[in-house]
């Protein structure tokens, strides 16, 4: 009978020991300028701008307010943005047929603007972008494709991409 005491002494001793850990978060909502709630991705460029996709638009959040982007940055005003992905220097916004492009390093206040990039999707729709060393990888329906940083053409498939999908 002993050590079953003993057992459930240090069972309850370590018990009190476990504490919960408080993380500091900070909730943005429409207090703080972001309108849509169907958020599709989330990243953080370079000048540590916090760049927000929705279902309905695009908003950088400057640690203060949520900003929407729209036309004065050449994103369309109202647009299903699929998601996003900041890598390889650039932020990539993308909708089922266009992808948005420009450098992680802009300023969203000095008349920065994003390239519109509809070649790269003009025979499917986007799902997925992805990026790899050698640019974004595309992921559509029915096919993988690799564009280079710029979007304006196709590079062969990363042999082990190309290695991993047979």
């Amino acid at each position: 009978m002993l050590p079953w005491i003993c057992c459930l002494v240090l069972i309850a001793g370590a018990a009190t020991e476990a504490r919960a850990q408080t993380i500091p978060s900070t909730t943005i909502d429409e207090a703080d300028g972001l309108l849509d709630r169907s958020i599709t991705g989330i990243g953080e460029t370079a000048g540590n701008l916090m760049v927000i996709a929705t279902q309905n638009g695009a908003y950088v959040f400057n640690g203060k307010r949520a900003l929407p982007l729209g036309s004065r940055v050449g994103l369309p005003d109202r647009a299903e943005f699929i998601g996003l992905t900041i890598a390889a220097g650039q932020i990539a916004l993308y909708t089922a047929d266009t992808v948005y492009t420009a450098r992680d390093t802009i300023d969203f206040a000095d008349n920065a603007r994003f390239d519109t990039h509809p070649m790269a999707v003009a025979d499917g729709s986007v799902n997925d972008l992805v990026p790899v060393p050698e640019g974004l990888l595309v992921v559509q329906s029915y096919r993988v494709s690799v564009y280079d940083t710029d979007l304006k053409k196709t590079v062969p498939l990363p042999g082990r991409l190309s290695a991993e999908l047979r």
